[in-house]
């Protein structure tokens, strides 16, 4: 391999971390929203869905709606798991 090609795993390392890195800063901004939401005296199940559905709607808008979708279809999946679970128990 030459000095400046990058082994196809490597390349699979370092994307995968900048998606990691991505997810935790969505989440930041995910967090600050939410806190100022509570701050302003809205209740939690407001924000939930305003923000449930605007991501959805932005997300139609930009992707199609074949993709918002497959996100409602992924938090299916995930809620079927168990993933929502506060103690992540499951009988």
């Amino acid at each position: 391999m030459g000095p400046n090609k990058m082994n196809p795993q490597k390349i699979d390392e370092i994307d995968a971390l900048i998606l990691e890195e991505k997810r935790t800063i969505a989440r930041e901004h995910f967090l600050n929203a939410w806190d100022a939401a509570i701050s302003e005296g809205i209740e939690p199940q407001i924000i939930a869905r305003a923000l449930v559905h605007g991501a959805l709607s932005e997300l139609a808008s930009l992707k199609g709606d074949k993709e918002a979708a497959k996100m409602i279809s992924d938090i299916r999946a995930m809620e079927a798991s168990g993933e929502f679970l506060l103690d992540k128990t499951l009988q």
